[in-house]
């Protein structure tokens, strides 16, 4: 039985993976335009996105990941103030966010 649910789903595997790709790679885009956008010039650089690739496994993105850093681009060396307060009100409309230090 589980094999027969499972054929179905190979065969369209991979054009699921290179939709959940294209969605990911469009909301990194997004985000970058609509810092610069929203914060000024250069506020695009602030965000990293945390790769989810191996060298030896082909990505399927289903979330973003990212690293907030200083204005210059470097890493902060402590927690950025406001940081859980933002989580807080991002959480309050419902959308799913969560800190890893």
């Amino acid at each position: 039985i589980q094999a027969a649910l499972m054929h179905p789903q190979l065969l369209v595997m991979g054009e699921r993976i290179d939709q959940h790709n294209s969605m990911y790679y469009h909301l990194v885009e997004s985000t970058g335009k609509k810092l610069e956008e929203l914060c000024g010039e250069e506020a695009a650089k602030r965000i990293y996105f945390i790769p989810q690739a191996h060298e030896k496994v082909g990505p399927v993105y289903d979330s973003l990941q990212i690293r907030i850093l200083q204005k210059d681009g470097s890493v902060a060396d402590e927690e950025l103030p406001g940081l859980n307060a933002f989580l807080k009100a991002v959480q309050a409309r419902k959308y799913g966010i969560a800190k890893f230090s």
